[in-house]
């Protein structure tokens, strides 16, 4: 899908104005695609993305921004974000998509291994300034960086991604046993001790070796109807390949399916599944103007059959597995044992019973590159 696209991320917004404007004019020219990550904190940058789709006198620019989600820690901004979409599109003559994970956006952490921290100035420092572990720490212990670390955390209209909420977190893996289960909250109670003051100690004391997680978006179901059904968003948007150990988002399509068809069992269906499907193929494939996503004579045979009395099998719980190519690195991935009954490429079966065909990705060459039409 990298063909015809270009993405800018948010500090080409506000350092390099000229580049920018220089490849959004090509991107225009060619008929290609903008993608773009706004910045964490002001998400001023948002509105450029927007406004560099119009089509008000010019040629309209195909644009999508990541992510349209319903943020625990920042409630109005999904239904803001939703409006100027709307209104971008409807108004500007644009041809603008947010992109929005269907499901619950969960996050694991390696002690502060994590992008999340980059939202505010002193979790930033504490990630980059530091040349090393030791100088780090020393940071972390300084009396001013914690009044400043606690003033910054709990800030409560500030913009966020993360909610910042250390109640919200689990810990799943620690050197100190007794802590596993528990969130950060709760053990600075007990030893009776600032939430910060605790969690940095943890972080000085274990660094990487405390894992922890805390689901960030998408934790109300009851408002799956509208983000499923919002006209000027793609059902995308994982992210997992690019942040192996702190993300496992690679079924989202199977979970939006099994979503939908509860919905439909229960008789308060939020769409058809033939709209559901369309909605995770056809759709982005038409919008991105690649040759994929249609079932139908005389088009390639790309196929996912689906067992849906397997639909059990489709959970939150996420597994650890290993990449071979990269001397078996450890990364979360997703298990839906058996709801995935076979996959074709090209017509040619690369997954069966739970098995991949012998030749895939060693010795024989499946799929293609897809290039925009």
């Amino acid at each position: 899908m990298a063909i015809g696209i270009g993405r800018i991320k948010h500090h080409h917004f506000t350092r390099h104005g000229k580049n920018e404007k220089n490849l959004i004019e090509l991107l225009r020219k060619r008929d290609a695609i903008l993608q773009g990550a706004p910045n964490l904190v002001t998400r001023i940058n948002a509105i450029n993305y927007m406004l560099a789709s119009s089509g008000v006198f010019r040629k309209t620019l195909k644009t999508t921004m990541i992510a349209m989600m319903d943020l625990i820690g920042d409630r109005y901004i999904y239904p803001l974000i939703s409006t100027a979409s709307k209104a971008i599109n409807t108004i500007a003559n644009a041809s603008f998509r947010m992109q929005s994970p269907p499901c619950p956006f969960t996050v694991y952490y390696d002690g502060v291994d994590s992008v999340m921290f980059e939202e505010f100035p002193s979790g930033e420092a504490m990630r980059h300034l530091a040349k090393n572990l030791d100088e780090r720490n020393d940071l972390i212990r300084d009396p001013e960086f914690r009044e400043a670390f606690k003033k910054e955390i709990k800030k409560k209209f500030a913009p966020k991604v993360w909610h910042k909420d250390l109640s919200k977190t689990l810990i799943i893996d620690c050197p100190d046993s007794s802590m596993i289960d528990k969130n950060f909250y709760d053990l600075a109670e007990e030893h009776q001790q600032h939430p910060v003051d605790f969690f940095l100690d943890t972080i000085i004391q274990y660094d990487k070796k405390i894992r922890w997680t805390t689901t960030i978006a998408n934790d109300r179901v009851e408002k799956y109807d509208n983000l499923y059904n919002h006209k000027h968003n793609l059902i995308s948007f994982s992210d997992a390949g690019a942040h192996l150990n702190n993300m496992a988002f690679y079924n989202f399509p199977l979970k939006m399916i099994k979503v939908v068809q509860e919905s439909i069992d229960a008789g308060k269906p939020i769409m058809p599944m033939e709209k559901c499907i369309w909605r995770l193929t056809k759709e982005q494939a038409d919008w991105f103007g690649l040759d994929c996503g249609h079932l139908k004579p005389g088009k390639i045979a790309d196929l996912v059959i689906i067992d849906p009395n397997k639909f059990d099998a489709i959970t939150e719980t996420v597994e650890t597995g290993q990449i071979e190519e990269f001397n078996n690195y450890d990364r979360l991935v997703n298990r839906n044992h058996g709801t995935v009954s076979r996959v074709m490429v090209g017509g040619k079966t690369i997954f069966e019973n739970e098995n991949f065909v012998s030749d895939y990705a060693t010795t024989k060459k499946y799929g293609r590159f897809l290039e925009k039409q």
